[in-house]
């Protein structure tokens, strides 16, 4: 670029010296007037051909100055970035913070992606490939090296842009089959080759027609709000909820971007983005109404668990005997269904996520005062099987004191020691509240010491 200015500098030079001699040349000239006449005339070409060559270096060192570099993206500092900056600072909807620093921070980024948005690139943030080719076009309508106020925001300047993008001597800047990106440039394809009958079928849409698409988009839109509130309402899960306004966003940068359409007088492009502004709005109510639906089952489905566990443990007190155990658990009870009655008025309200909590804790009481008295119920069980160890234990030491014979005593006695070791260990599990081992290891002494005495008194 400096050797180019140079350049420039010494043309310009030798056009002043040429304009300095001229006339001292001329009057030096002591021929006839046609010889005069034609050295100016020379004077003259040979300044022409230098102002030619003036105007193509100026438009080279214009395309340098144009230029920005590769890999553009948050963290960079740069004049690059700056110029940029410059650029997106025309369109407060694309950059409102309008900050020109030269800095690409997360206020640098977000223009990048509301300015992809805009020109239906791929919102990557960055200054990737094809949103540098959009831009270095931008730059070229600067006068003077600067940027005119408003221009992002001039009518008809982004499909102006596009135009040139697409076409260059008819062939593409970018490549159609790339989707990263640039499918927005293949949308052009065939404009300017004649073919009529394609550019009629691309451009069927009226200004009517775009109207009411963006009309249609809007009261989706202004209906997703209104579902976005009512699940706020009903307590919908938060998750669902930060979903639906995300896809809000997106809606409402698709609708602007079909307004803008509108306005370029670009009715296909303007239909197609407001049908998928309000394809997007409809969806994301779907989903918060099958949120809501999911909801209200998964409160059903508690409400239903809780009335269950309420009739087995109706069931269990039936059952029971001790009477301190049916004092208790007709409180539990009283307070499983006291619970149950306030999940059902919830759903009835449609607060679903409070119905469902309650309902779950109604039926965790009701189990809870199973629990106990099925753990009482095996606490007797396994006390029952250590009573009749110990008895059968006990008839077996009367049964080998009675005995004579050495050897069936000498036999009947280890097994003997083997039900009392069993037995022991039965006491310890109960200690222990592990009743039903308790009950098991009992039943195992019993079975013993029955047997070793079968074999004393056959």
């Amino acid at each position: 670029m400096k050797q180019t200015k140079k350049y420039v500098a010494g043309l310009c030079f030798v056009l002043l010296a040429v304009l300095i001699t001229a006339p001292t040349t001329t009057n030096a000239q002591t021929s006839t007037t046609t010889n005069t006449t034609t050295d100016i005339s020379g004077l003259l070409a040979i300044l022409q051909d230098l102002m030619k060559q003036v105007e193509v270096l100026q438009k080279q060192l214009q395309e340098v100055r144009t230029e920005i570099r590769d890999g553009l993206k948050k963290g960079a500092t740069s004049d690059d970035v700056q110029k940029i900056q410059e650029l997106l600072a025309t369109d407060p909807t694309i950059y409102p913070e309008g900050i020109v620093s030269g800095y690409y921070g997360n206020l640098t980024e977000r223009a990048i992606q509301r300015f992809q948005a805009r020109h239906e690139l791929r919102m990557t943030g960055e200054v990737d490939p094809e949103t540098k080719a959009t831009i270095l076009e931008y730059f070229k309508e600067r006068t003077n090296g600067h940027i005119p106020p408003g221009l992002l925001r001039a009518p008809g300047i982004d499909k102006k842009i596009k135009m040139r993008l697409r076409m260059d001597d008819g062939e593409m800047k970018l490549d159609c089959k790339d989707k990263r990106g640039s499918g927005f440039l293949c949308k052009f394809k065939d404009k300017n080759k004649g073919d009529n009958d394609d550019e009629d079928e691309e451009n069927d849409k009226t200004e009517t027609d775009a109207k009411e698409a963006i009309e249609a988009a809007k009261e989706a839109i202004a209906d997703l709000e209104d579902a976005i509130e009512d699940a706020e309402d009903d307590n919908v899960d938060e998750d669902t909820i930060d979903d639906a306004r995300d896809d809000l966003e997106d809606a409402e940068e698709k609708l602007e971007s079909a307004e803008n359409k509108l306005e370029d007088e670009d009715y296909d492009e303007a239909v197609d983005k407001a049908e998928d502004a309000q394809e997007k709005a409809e969806e994301a109510i779907e989903d918060l109404e099958e949120e809501g639906n999911d909801e209200e089952a998964d409160a059903e489905d508690a409400i239903d668990d809780a009335k269950d566990a309420i009739e087995k443990l109706e069931n269990a007190i039936d059952d029971e005997t001790d009477q301190d155990l049916i004092d208790t658990a007709e409180e539990e009870l009283s307070d499983a269904e006291s619970k149950l009655d306030d999940a059902e008025e919830q759903f009835d309200d449609k607060d679903y996520d409070d119905a469902k909590t309650l309902a779950e804790e109604a039926e965790d009481i009701a189990k809870d005062a199973i629990d106990d008295l099925e753990e009482n119920e095996a606490k007797e069980d396994a006390q029952n099987a250590i009573d009749d160890a110990e008895e059968a234990i006990e008839d077996l030491e009367n049964a080998i004191d009675d005995e004579t014979d050495q050897d069936l005593i000498d036999t009947a006695e280890d097994e003997l020691a083997d039900a009392k070791a069993k037995l022991a260990l039965a006491q310890e599990d109960y200690d222990d509240e592990d009743y039903e081992d308790a009950e098991e290891k009992a039943e195992d002494a019993e079975d013993i010491a029955k047997d070793a005495l079968a074999v004393l008194t056959a």
